[in-house]
């Protein structure tokens, strides 16, 4: 893909502390005229993160997202993910199938906004389905960000990069853009919170793919099947779809949903992701169950979209509020 500079859109920004759209190129930064921060420009990615505006949760994600782009070995393995996980690029791009039917209507002429996308695994095999305009890929950790080029030198179009997180997001609303979340939000302190956040301030449309939680997957978690501590040390919140419902009613979206049950892959021993004929039979008889479940929005898994509706937010829309949960030290 073609990488554009820092300096080519500023139009879609705001500063993420003061909201102002008072953005300028300053040697290798991006600075704010209003509040006088200055974002830094490094190896193509704009780096907008508030690190002193995090909260304890997102702070170590952001550590721990981190990649030494001077280490070969660290830069390969995130590069050739895919290359030693079958099964995993399996549920992948079951996952993007997904994606792909619910921006049905979505022109080539949108902008995809990727929020939390890493180094860009998943992009590439969302766009073997549709095209976009323009390509914005941003992480918390900048350094994953800039590797995101290298995932997609063999995709046609246009790249931008940028660091942020869900909750000071520097991305202007606009109506050409589709904002799309990838295995991410779950991360956040409040994933709830964070998704009201991104609704009232950024997007219009909004794509989501994440983990659901239900009675069973509660059940699974107490067994240690489910909502294991992640990499970063965090137990993930799962999103509720009782809860997604109530935030578009509030916020004025139409949502649309299609879930499936997924198979953890760190619930299986190596051997058995390593060798295709062992995990195939497990996801299909998986796949089946999730065909019988659907109709009744029950599953692990989901892609949800939010729609603006047209009319504009409904009377009782409101500012997302503060979250009462405490953040965990990692």
């Amino acid at each position: 893909m073609d990488l554009l500079v820092a300096g080519d859109r500023l139009e879609d920004f705001v500063c993420p502390a003061c909201s102002s759209i008072r953005l300028r190129i300053v040697a290798d930064a991006v600075s704010c005229d209003a509040c006088e921060r200055a974002f830094p420009h490094r190896q193509g990615v704009v780096d907008y993160v508030l690190e002193d505006r995090l909260d304890a949760t997102s702070a170590r994600e952001h550590t721990s997202n981190a990649i030494d782009l001077g280490s070969e070995k660290a830069v390969r393995r995130r590069v050739r993910k895919g290359e030693r996980n079958p099964m995993l690029m399996a549920q992948m791009r079951r996952s993007m199938r997904a994606a792909h039917r619910l921006m049905a209507g979505v022109g080539p002429e949108r902008t995809l906004v990727s929020l939390g996308s890493g180094s860009g695994f998943e992009l590439p095999l969302l766009l073997e389905h549709r095209t976009f305009a323009l390509v914005y890929s941003s992480d918390l950790a900048w350094t994953s960000t800039a590797l995101v080029p290298e995932i997609m030198r063999r995709v046609d179009g246009t790249l931008s990069l940028f660091a942020a997180d869900f909750d000071h997001l520097p991305i202007r609303r606009r109506a050409d853009h589709v904002g799309f979340v990838f295995l991410a939000l779950h991360h956040a302190d409040d994933p709830h919170r964070s998704l009201e956040r991104l609704l009232v301030r950024n997007f219009d449309s909004l794509v989501l793919v994440e983990p659901i939680t239900n009675r069973l997957v509660e059940a699974l978690a107490r067994l240690g099947l489910a909502r294991r501590v992640e990499y970063s040390g965090t137990r993930p919140e799962w999103l509720d779809v009782g809860r997604l419902r109530r935030i578009a009613r509030t916020h004025g979206y139409a949502m649309c949903i299609e879930t499936w049950w997924e198979v953890p892959r760190n619930v299986l021993p190596r051997r058995v992701r390593a060798r295709a004929y062992l995990w195939r039979p497990l996801v299909a008889v998986v796949e089946a169950l999730s065909l019988a479940t659907r109709p009744f929005r029950f599953g692990s898994m989901a892609a949800i979209r939010f729609e603006r509706l047209t009319y504009g937010p409904s009377p009782r829309a409101r500012r997302p509020r503060r979250s009462s949960r405490r953040s965990a030290p990692r």
